[in-house]
């Protein structure tokens, strides 16, 4: 069992662990509002109860990153932000102060460490294979300083650290430099000379609308109504709703269903296939979860919470949030439903190093003998044609 205590306007989860050696301990974990330290009591209660709860112990800075990457950025950081972090990470913060001990690290070690950094060269960026400084910049360490005191503030609310040694360092000063822009008679020329109208018409709606890259290439045509009547009727708009970012294929693991962006690439390229077909029963990302090896009931029951689409579903639709015994994380919402029955498409993308392969089995989903209020996920049961240990032996082969 766990408990909630109020001290100093604060509120600790109070829980009992028993360590290594057999010994009883007792935690205290500190969280701002009452509601976060609910989740946190019930996800520890849940996972005592399952037998799958783990006391957090991070004893370097290294293992304290890795963790609050896992937990935290994968969470709340865009993918350009996740791309720049991890970046900052593997370049500046890992390969230099990676195997510090947490006890050991202090405003002064912090202050000390940024020093250091304006006398590092800088890592050359493998795109272009230049560095836009020779030695890391005050402008980076500032960067590096705030991804920092975000992960030690983490580290004091899991009890790890005792206060956040980044409260109270002090940062280099950074001096901004005057931005270079073009004038009108600079704008006028490049139109002049630029002979691709594609990029003509998009020069000039970056000026005219003071569009970013991103803006810029996400415009589609449900953003713009430039129509004769909007024009004469003063109701002409052009509305930016979304962005195009361009990041790099490994900034993408962890971001797509199960962390591979193959998948969701699949299931939008099926969507689009199956667009407008007579019939067509919804597409979804699914995985193994179990197998039926009963004789003449041999099947897979295929199963997910999150990253799926309810147009697979038959029947009523429900969202439930229960603790999650992986990681730590506040309750994911579940979205619950079984599946369609009928004649589908199972399809599977393998990545084999220096190529892909594509498995494609036709199933027979079926309905489930009985419910599985303990199972509060999305399900599919279905048998691969022309049965299990056919389409088995296939994709293995």
């Amino acid at each position: 069992m766990a408990s909630i205590r109020e001290r100093n306007g604060k509120f600790n989860v109070i829980y009992s662990y028993t360590n290594e050696k057999g010994g009883r301990k007792q935690k205290w974990e500190t969280y701002e509002t009452k509601a976060e330290a609910k989740r946190r009591k019930k996800e520890i209660e849940y996972k005592k109860e399952m037998g799958s709860f783990v006391v957090r112990k991070c004893k370097t800075l290294d293992e304290l990153i890795t963790e609050y990457v896992a937990l935290y950025g994968k969470e709340n950081w865009a993918l350009s932000t996740y791309e720049g972090n991890v970046s900052l990470i593997n370049n500046y913060i890992l390969p230099i102060i990676g195997d510090t001990k947490l006890s050991e690290i202090n405003t002064r070690f912090i202050e000390r460490y940024y020093q250091s950094l304006l006398k590092r060269r800088a890592v050359i960026n493998p795109l272009n294979k230049t560095s836009r400084n020779e030695f890391v910049s005050s402008s980076t360490v500032r960067d590096i300083n705030k991804l920092l005191r975000n992960c030690f503030e983490q580290a004091v609310k899991w009890e790890l650290m005792e206060k956040n040694p980044c409260t109270h360092a002090t940062v280099p000063k950074h001096k901004s430099q005057k931005r270079d822009i073009w004038t009108a008679d600079t704008l006028m020329y490049a139109l002049s000379v630029c002979e691709d109208e594609r990029l003509k018409l998009a020069i000039n709606l970056s000026f005219s609308c003071s569009l970013r890259l991103g803006e810029l290439l996400g415009l589609t045509w449900d953003c713009v109504d430039i129509s004769h009547e909007a024009i004469e009727e003063n109701r002409a708009y052009v509305f930016i709703n979304k962005e195009s970012q361009r990041i790099r294929k490994e900034s993408l693991n962890g971001f797509g269903a199960e962390g591979d962006w193959k998948v969701a690439a699949m299931v939008r390229l099926m969507k689009i296939m199956t667009a407008g077909m007579k019939d067509a029963k919804g597409t979804s990302m699914l995985e193994d979860y179990t197998y039926n090896l009963m004789k003449g009931k041999e099947g897979i029951l295929e199963a997910h919470m999150l990253e799926i689409c309810p147009t697979i579903a038959d029947g009523p639709i429900s969202i439930k949030c229960q603790p999650l015994s992986m990681g730590d994380r506040e309750d994911p919402a579940r979205l619950v439903f079984t599946s369609k029955e009928g004649t589908g498409i199972a399809t599977s993308l393998v990545d084999l190093g220096d190529r892909f392969r594509l498995i494609i089995n036709t199933v027979d989903c079926k309905k489930t003998e009985k419910p599985m209020p303990k199972l509060p996920v999305a399900t599919n049961f279905w048998t691969p044609q022309p049965d299990l240990y056919t389409g088995a032996e296939a994709w293995i082969l």
